[in-house]
């Protein structure tokens, strides 16, 4: 026994005295600049830029990217003279307003830097037939009503086309109560609410949803802020497609317990349906996929490259060519 401990302890020996420390000459890479030029119809465009920063830095998590302020940033649209942006603390503006079937030719110059460049076309506004008031059903669970919207989209079929849908709703709560007086006393409140819904319609959601399978322990679920998704599975065809909202009635009814309270709601919903190019679908894509990967699911994942489009830097040009679309509903609580 004594001889196996003084072989181990010498066969440990031999392998600390092979360990050798190795001087990494790691080049101190020099920040990028970082274009992002995310824009849609009906809204001027702006181009914010920041630089990159080093892996091996030393950076809080909470740090802002450094702003560029010394750049000049000119468009040209359809071939014709360059638009000169106008800058501010925050981004670079551009005096153009983007429309349907304009091809642009985006360029950011710096001193002493090689300027970047990126094209882009604005793809064609999306088909979407009216869209009625939702439907709405109760449950028993978390939320006390889901309202479910039918968008009619038409897809025309020419080569593969890229979507995203968003909804916003914004409710305005009236309180109508007796006060120590027996006087009726309204208040009037309007404030912003979340803008998740979930999809469930399986042309439109082609990948897996860990988290909201997790959540709901059923087939592939979208639960989030932007639906991307692209014609695969409707090619050339039209159809509706379904999102739905939780209305948290309880949570309007916390503080209001008096049988003399009378609460109603307002809901305004805005849904937004927006025709995109590829890179920019692949963009918006990535970054889901991104922010997906900081959950506890990334401990399965692989790493999350973001695409993008812009020579001599990295960034995004693209803009989404997108329809708006309002619905009103009141809930009696």
């Amino acid at each position: 026994m004594k001889k196996s401990i003084l072989y181990l302890l010498i066969a440990a020996g031999l392998l600390t005295s092979c360990e050798k420390m190795i001087d990494l000459d790691i080049e101190d890479l020099q920040p990028q600049l970082v274009v992002n030029a995310l824009g849609a119809t009906g809204e001027p465009l702006s181009v914010v830029l920041t630089e990159s920063r080093p892996v091996f830095g030393i950076h809080n998590s909470d740090e802002d990217f450094p702003r560029v302020t010394d750049a000049t940033v000119t468009l040209t649209v359809n071939g014709s003279l360059p638009l000169t942006a106008s800058r501010d603390s925050n981004c670079y503006t551009l005096p153009y307003i983007p429309q349907a079937g304009d091809s642009l030719a985006l360029r950011v110059e710096r001193p002493g830097h090689t300027p970047a460049t990126a094209s882009a076309i604005i793809p064609n506004a999306p088909t979407v037939g009216p869209i009625e008031q939702p439907t709405a059903t109760t449950n028993d669970g978390y939320y006390n009503e889901v309202l479910t919207f039918s968008i009619p989209l038409s897809d025309p079929g020419a080569g593969t086309d890229y979507y995203y849908i968003t909804l916003h709703r914004t409710d305005t709560i009236i309180c109508t109560y007796l006060d120590s007086d027996n006087n009726v006393t309204a208040i009037d409140t309007t404030y912003n609410t979340s803008n998740m819904f979930e999809c469930r319609d399986q042309l439109v959601v082609t990948e897996v949803d860990v988290l909201g399978m997790i959540d709901r322990m059923d087939a592939p679920t979208y639960y989030g802020e932007m639906l991307l998704f692209s014609d695969e599975r409707f090619n050339g065809q039209s159809h509706n497609i379904q999102i739905s909202d939780y209305f948290y009635v309880d949570e309007y009814r916390t503080g209001y317990d008096s049988f003399d309270t009378r609460i109603v709601v307002h809901s305004t919903y805005t849904i937004d349906v927006a025709s995109l190019s590829r890179d920019t679908y692949l963009y918006l894509n990535s970054l889901q996929a991104l922010e997906y990967s900081d959950e506890i699911t990334s401990f399965f994942s692989e790493p999350v490259q973001l695409l993008t489009n812009v020579e001599g830097a990295i960034g995004i040009l693209g803009i989404a060519n997108k329809t708006s679309h309002t619905c009103h509903y009141t809930h009696e609580l």
